[in-house]
């Protein structure tokens, strides 16, 4: 079996094409589950109820707005602030430096400058959706919101965000050859917003219903090869994730149990700051 790759332009494209027809009965499609169980791992108790929040997931911007304001607590955005000094430049005013003066000098300048410098370069994010069962709602959420706070924090320092998201598995008793959704979250021309990009970044349903009817609309082949209504694969890395690095993106791998880096403000922040310094400084 060859590898499958599907690539949509926007979170709309990718949900009709999930929303097609199947051979598979709804009864066997882990997407279309409706049982007690099924609403707690997909936070929806319907396909149905899914579709309602695609656009419009008001709870869900709440708290993803919270979290993003709390991940972002005491980051600096230099490009926006002005420099005025009667120090000429290149040389160091000492005396405003043994002060504390932010504007001392011309390590202020030269940091300015070098945010300047960064003006429109294009940073892709591909997000692996990918997650084991046990992968909690509130973990999810919480990695939407650090992602969104990540994006403001580059923007604000120049950069433009190209936001992909992907899913990506082979089957689960053989690592061979893999069957891949991506799909556009946020082209680097968009502005952030919340209401159109939290179902898509932060939702459990996101994965666990669309991703999965995806899968259930390929050919019974397909679906057979890759064990789709029985345990839906094995969940790997997007066959694009070097190519992202290689030109220094940023890919967030599928989240597995006991894994902590979105349990807590703290960690997400810390996780957003690592990024930050790493495109900032050219590694």
């Amino acid at each position: 079996m060859q590898n499958i790759v599907r690539t949509f332009p926007s979170l709309s494209a990718m949900i009709e094409h999930a929303d097609g027809a199947t051979t598979m009965q709804d009864g066997d499609r882990r997407s279309r589950c409706e049982d007690e169980s099924r609403t707690v791992f997909t936070g929806t108790e319907s396909w149905a109820a899914a579709m309602r929040l695609t656009h419009r997931w008001d709870d869900g911007v709440a708290a993803i707005e919270r979290m993003r304001v709390t991940i972002k607590a005491g980051d600096r955005t230099p490009h926006r602030m002005t420099v005025k000094s009667i120090t000429p430049p290149g040389a160091l005013d000492i005396a405003g430096v043994i002060a504390g003066d932010p504007a001392a000098g011309f390590y202020r300048r030269q940091q300015v400058m070098s945010t300047r410098k960064q003006r429109g370069k294009v940073i892709r994010v591909l997000i692996n959706t990918g997650c084991s069962a046990f992968v909690t709602a509130d973990t999810i959420l919480r990695r939407g919101a650090a992602v969104l706070a990540l994006v403001d924090m580059l923007e604000a320092r120049g950069y433009r965000a190209d936001i992909m998201g992907c899913a990506a598995i082979t089957p689960k008793d053989r690592r061979t050859a893999v069957m891949e959704h991506r799909w556009q979250v946020k082209r680097p021309e968009q502005k952030v917003s919340l209401s159109a990009l939290a179902f898509g970044l932060a939702h459990p349903s996101m994965h666990r219903r669309v991703v999965f009817s995806c899968r259930e609309v390929e050919e019974y082949a397909a679906r057979q090869y890759w064990g789709i209504g029985t345990y839906y694969g094995a969940s790997v890395d997007s066959l694009i994730k070097d190519e992202v690095l290689r030109a220094g993106g940023i890919y967030l791998p599928q989240m597995h149990s006991g894994e902590t880096q979105f349990e807590s403000d703290d960690d997400a922040r810390e996780w957003v700051s690592a990024q930050i310094e790493r495109i900032m400084s050219g590694r």
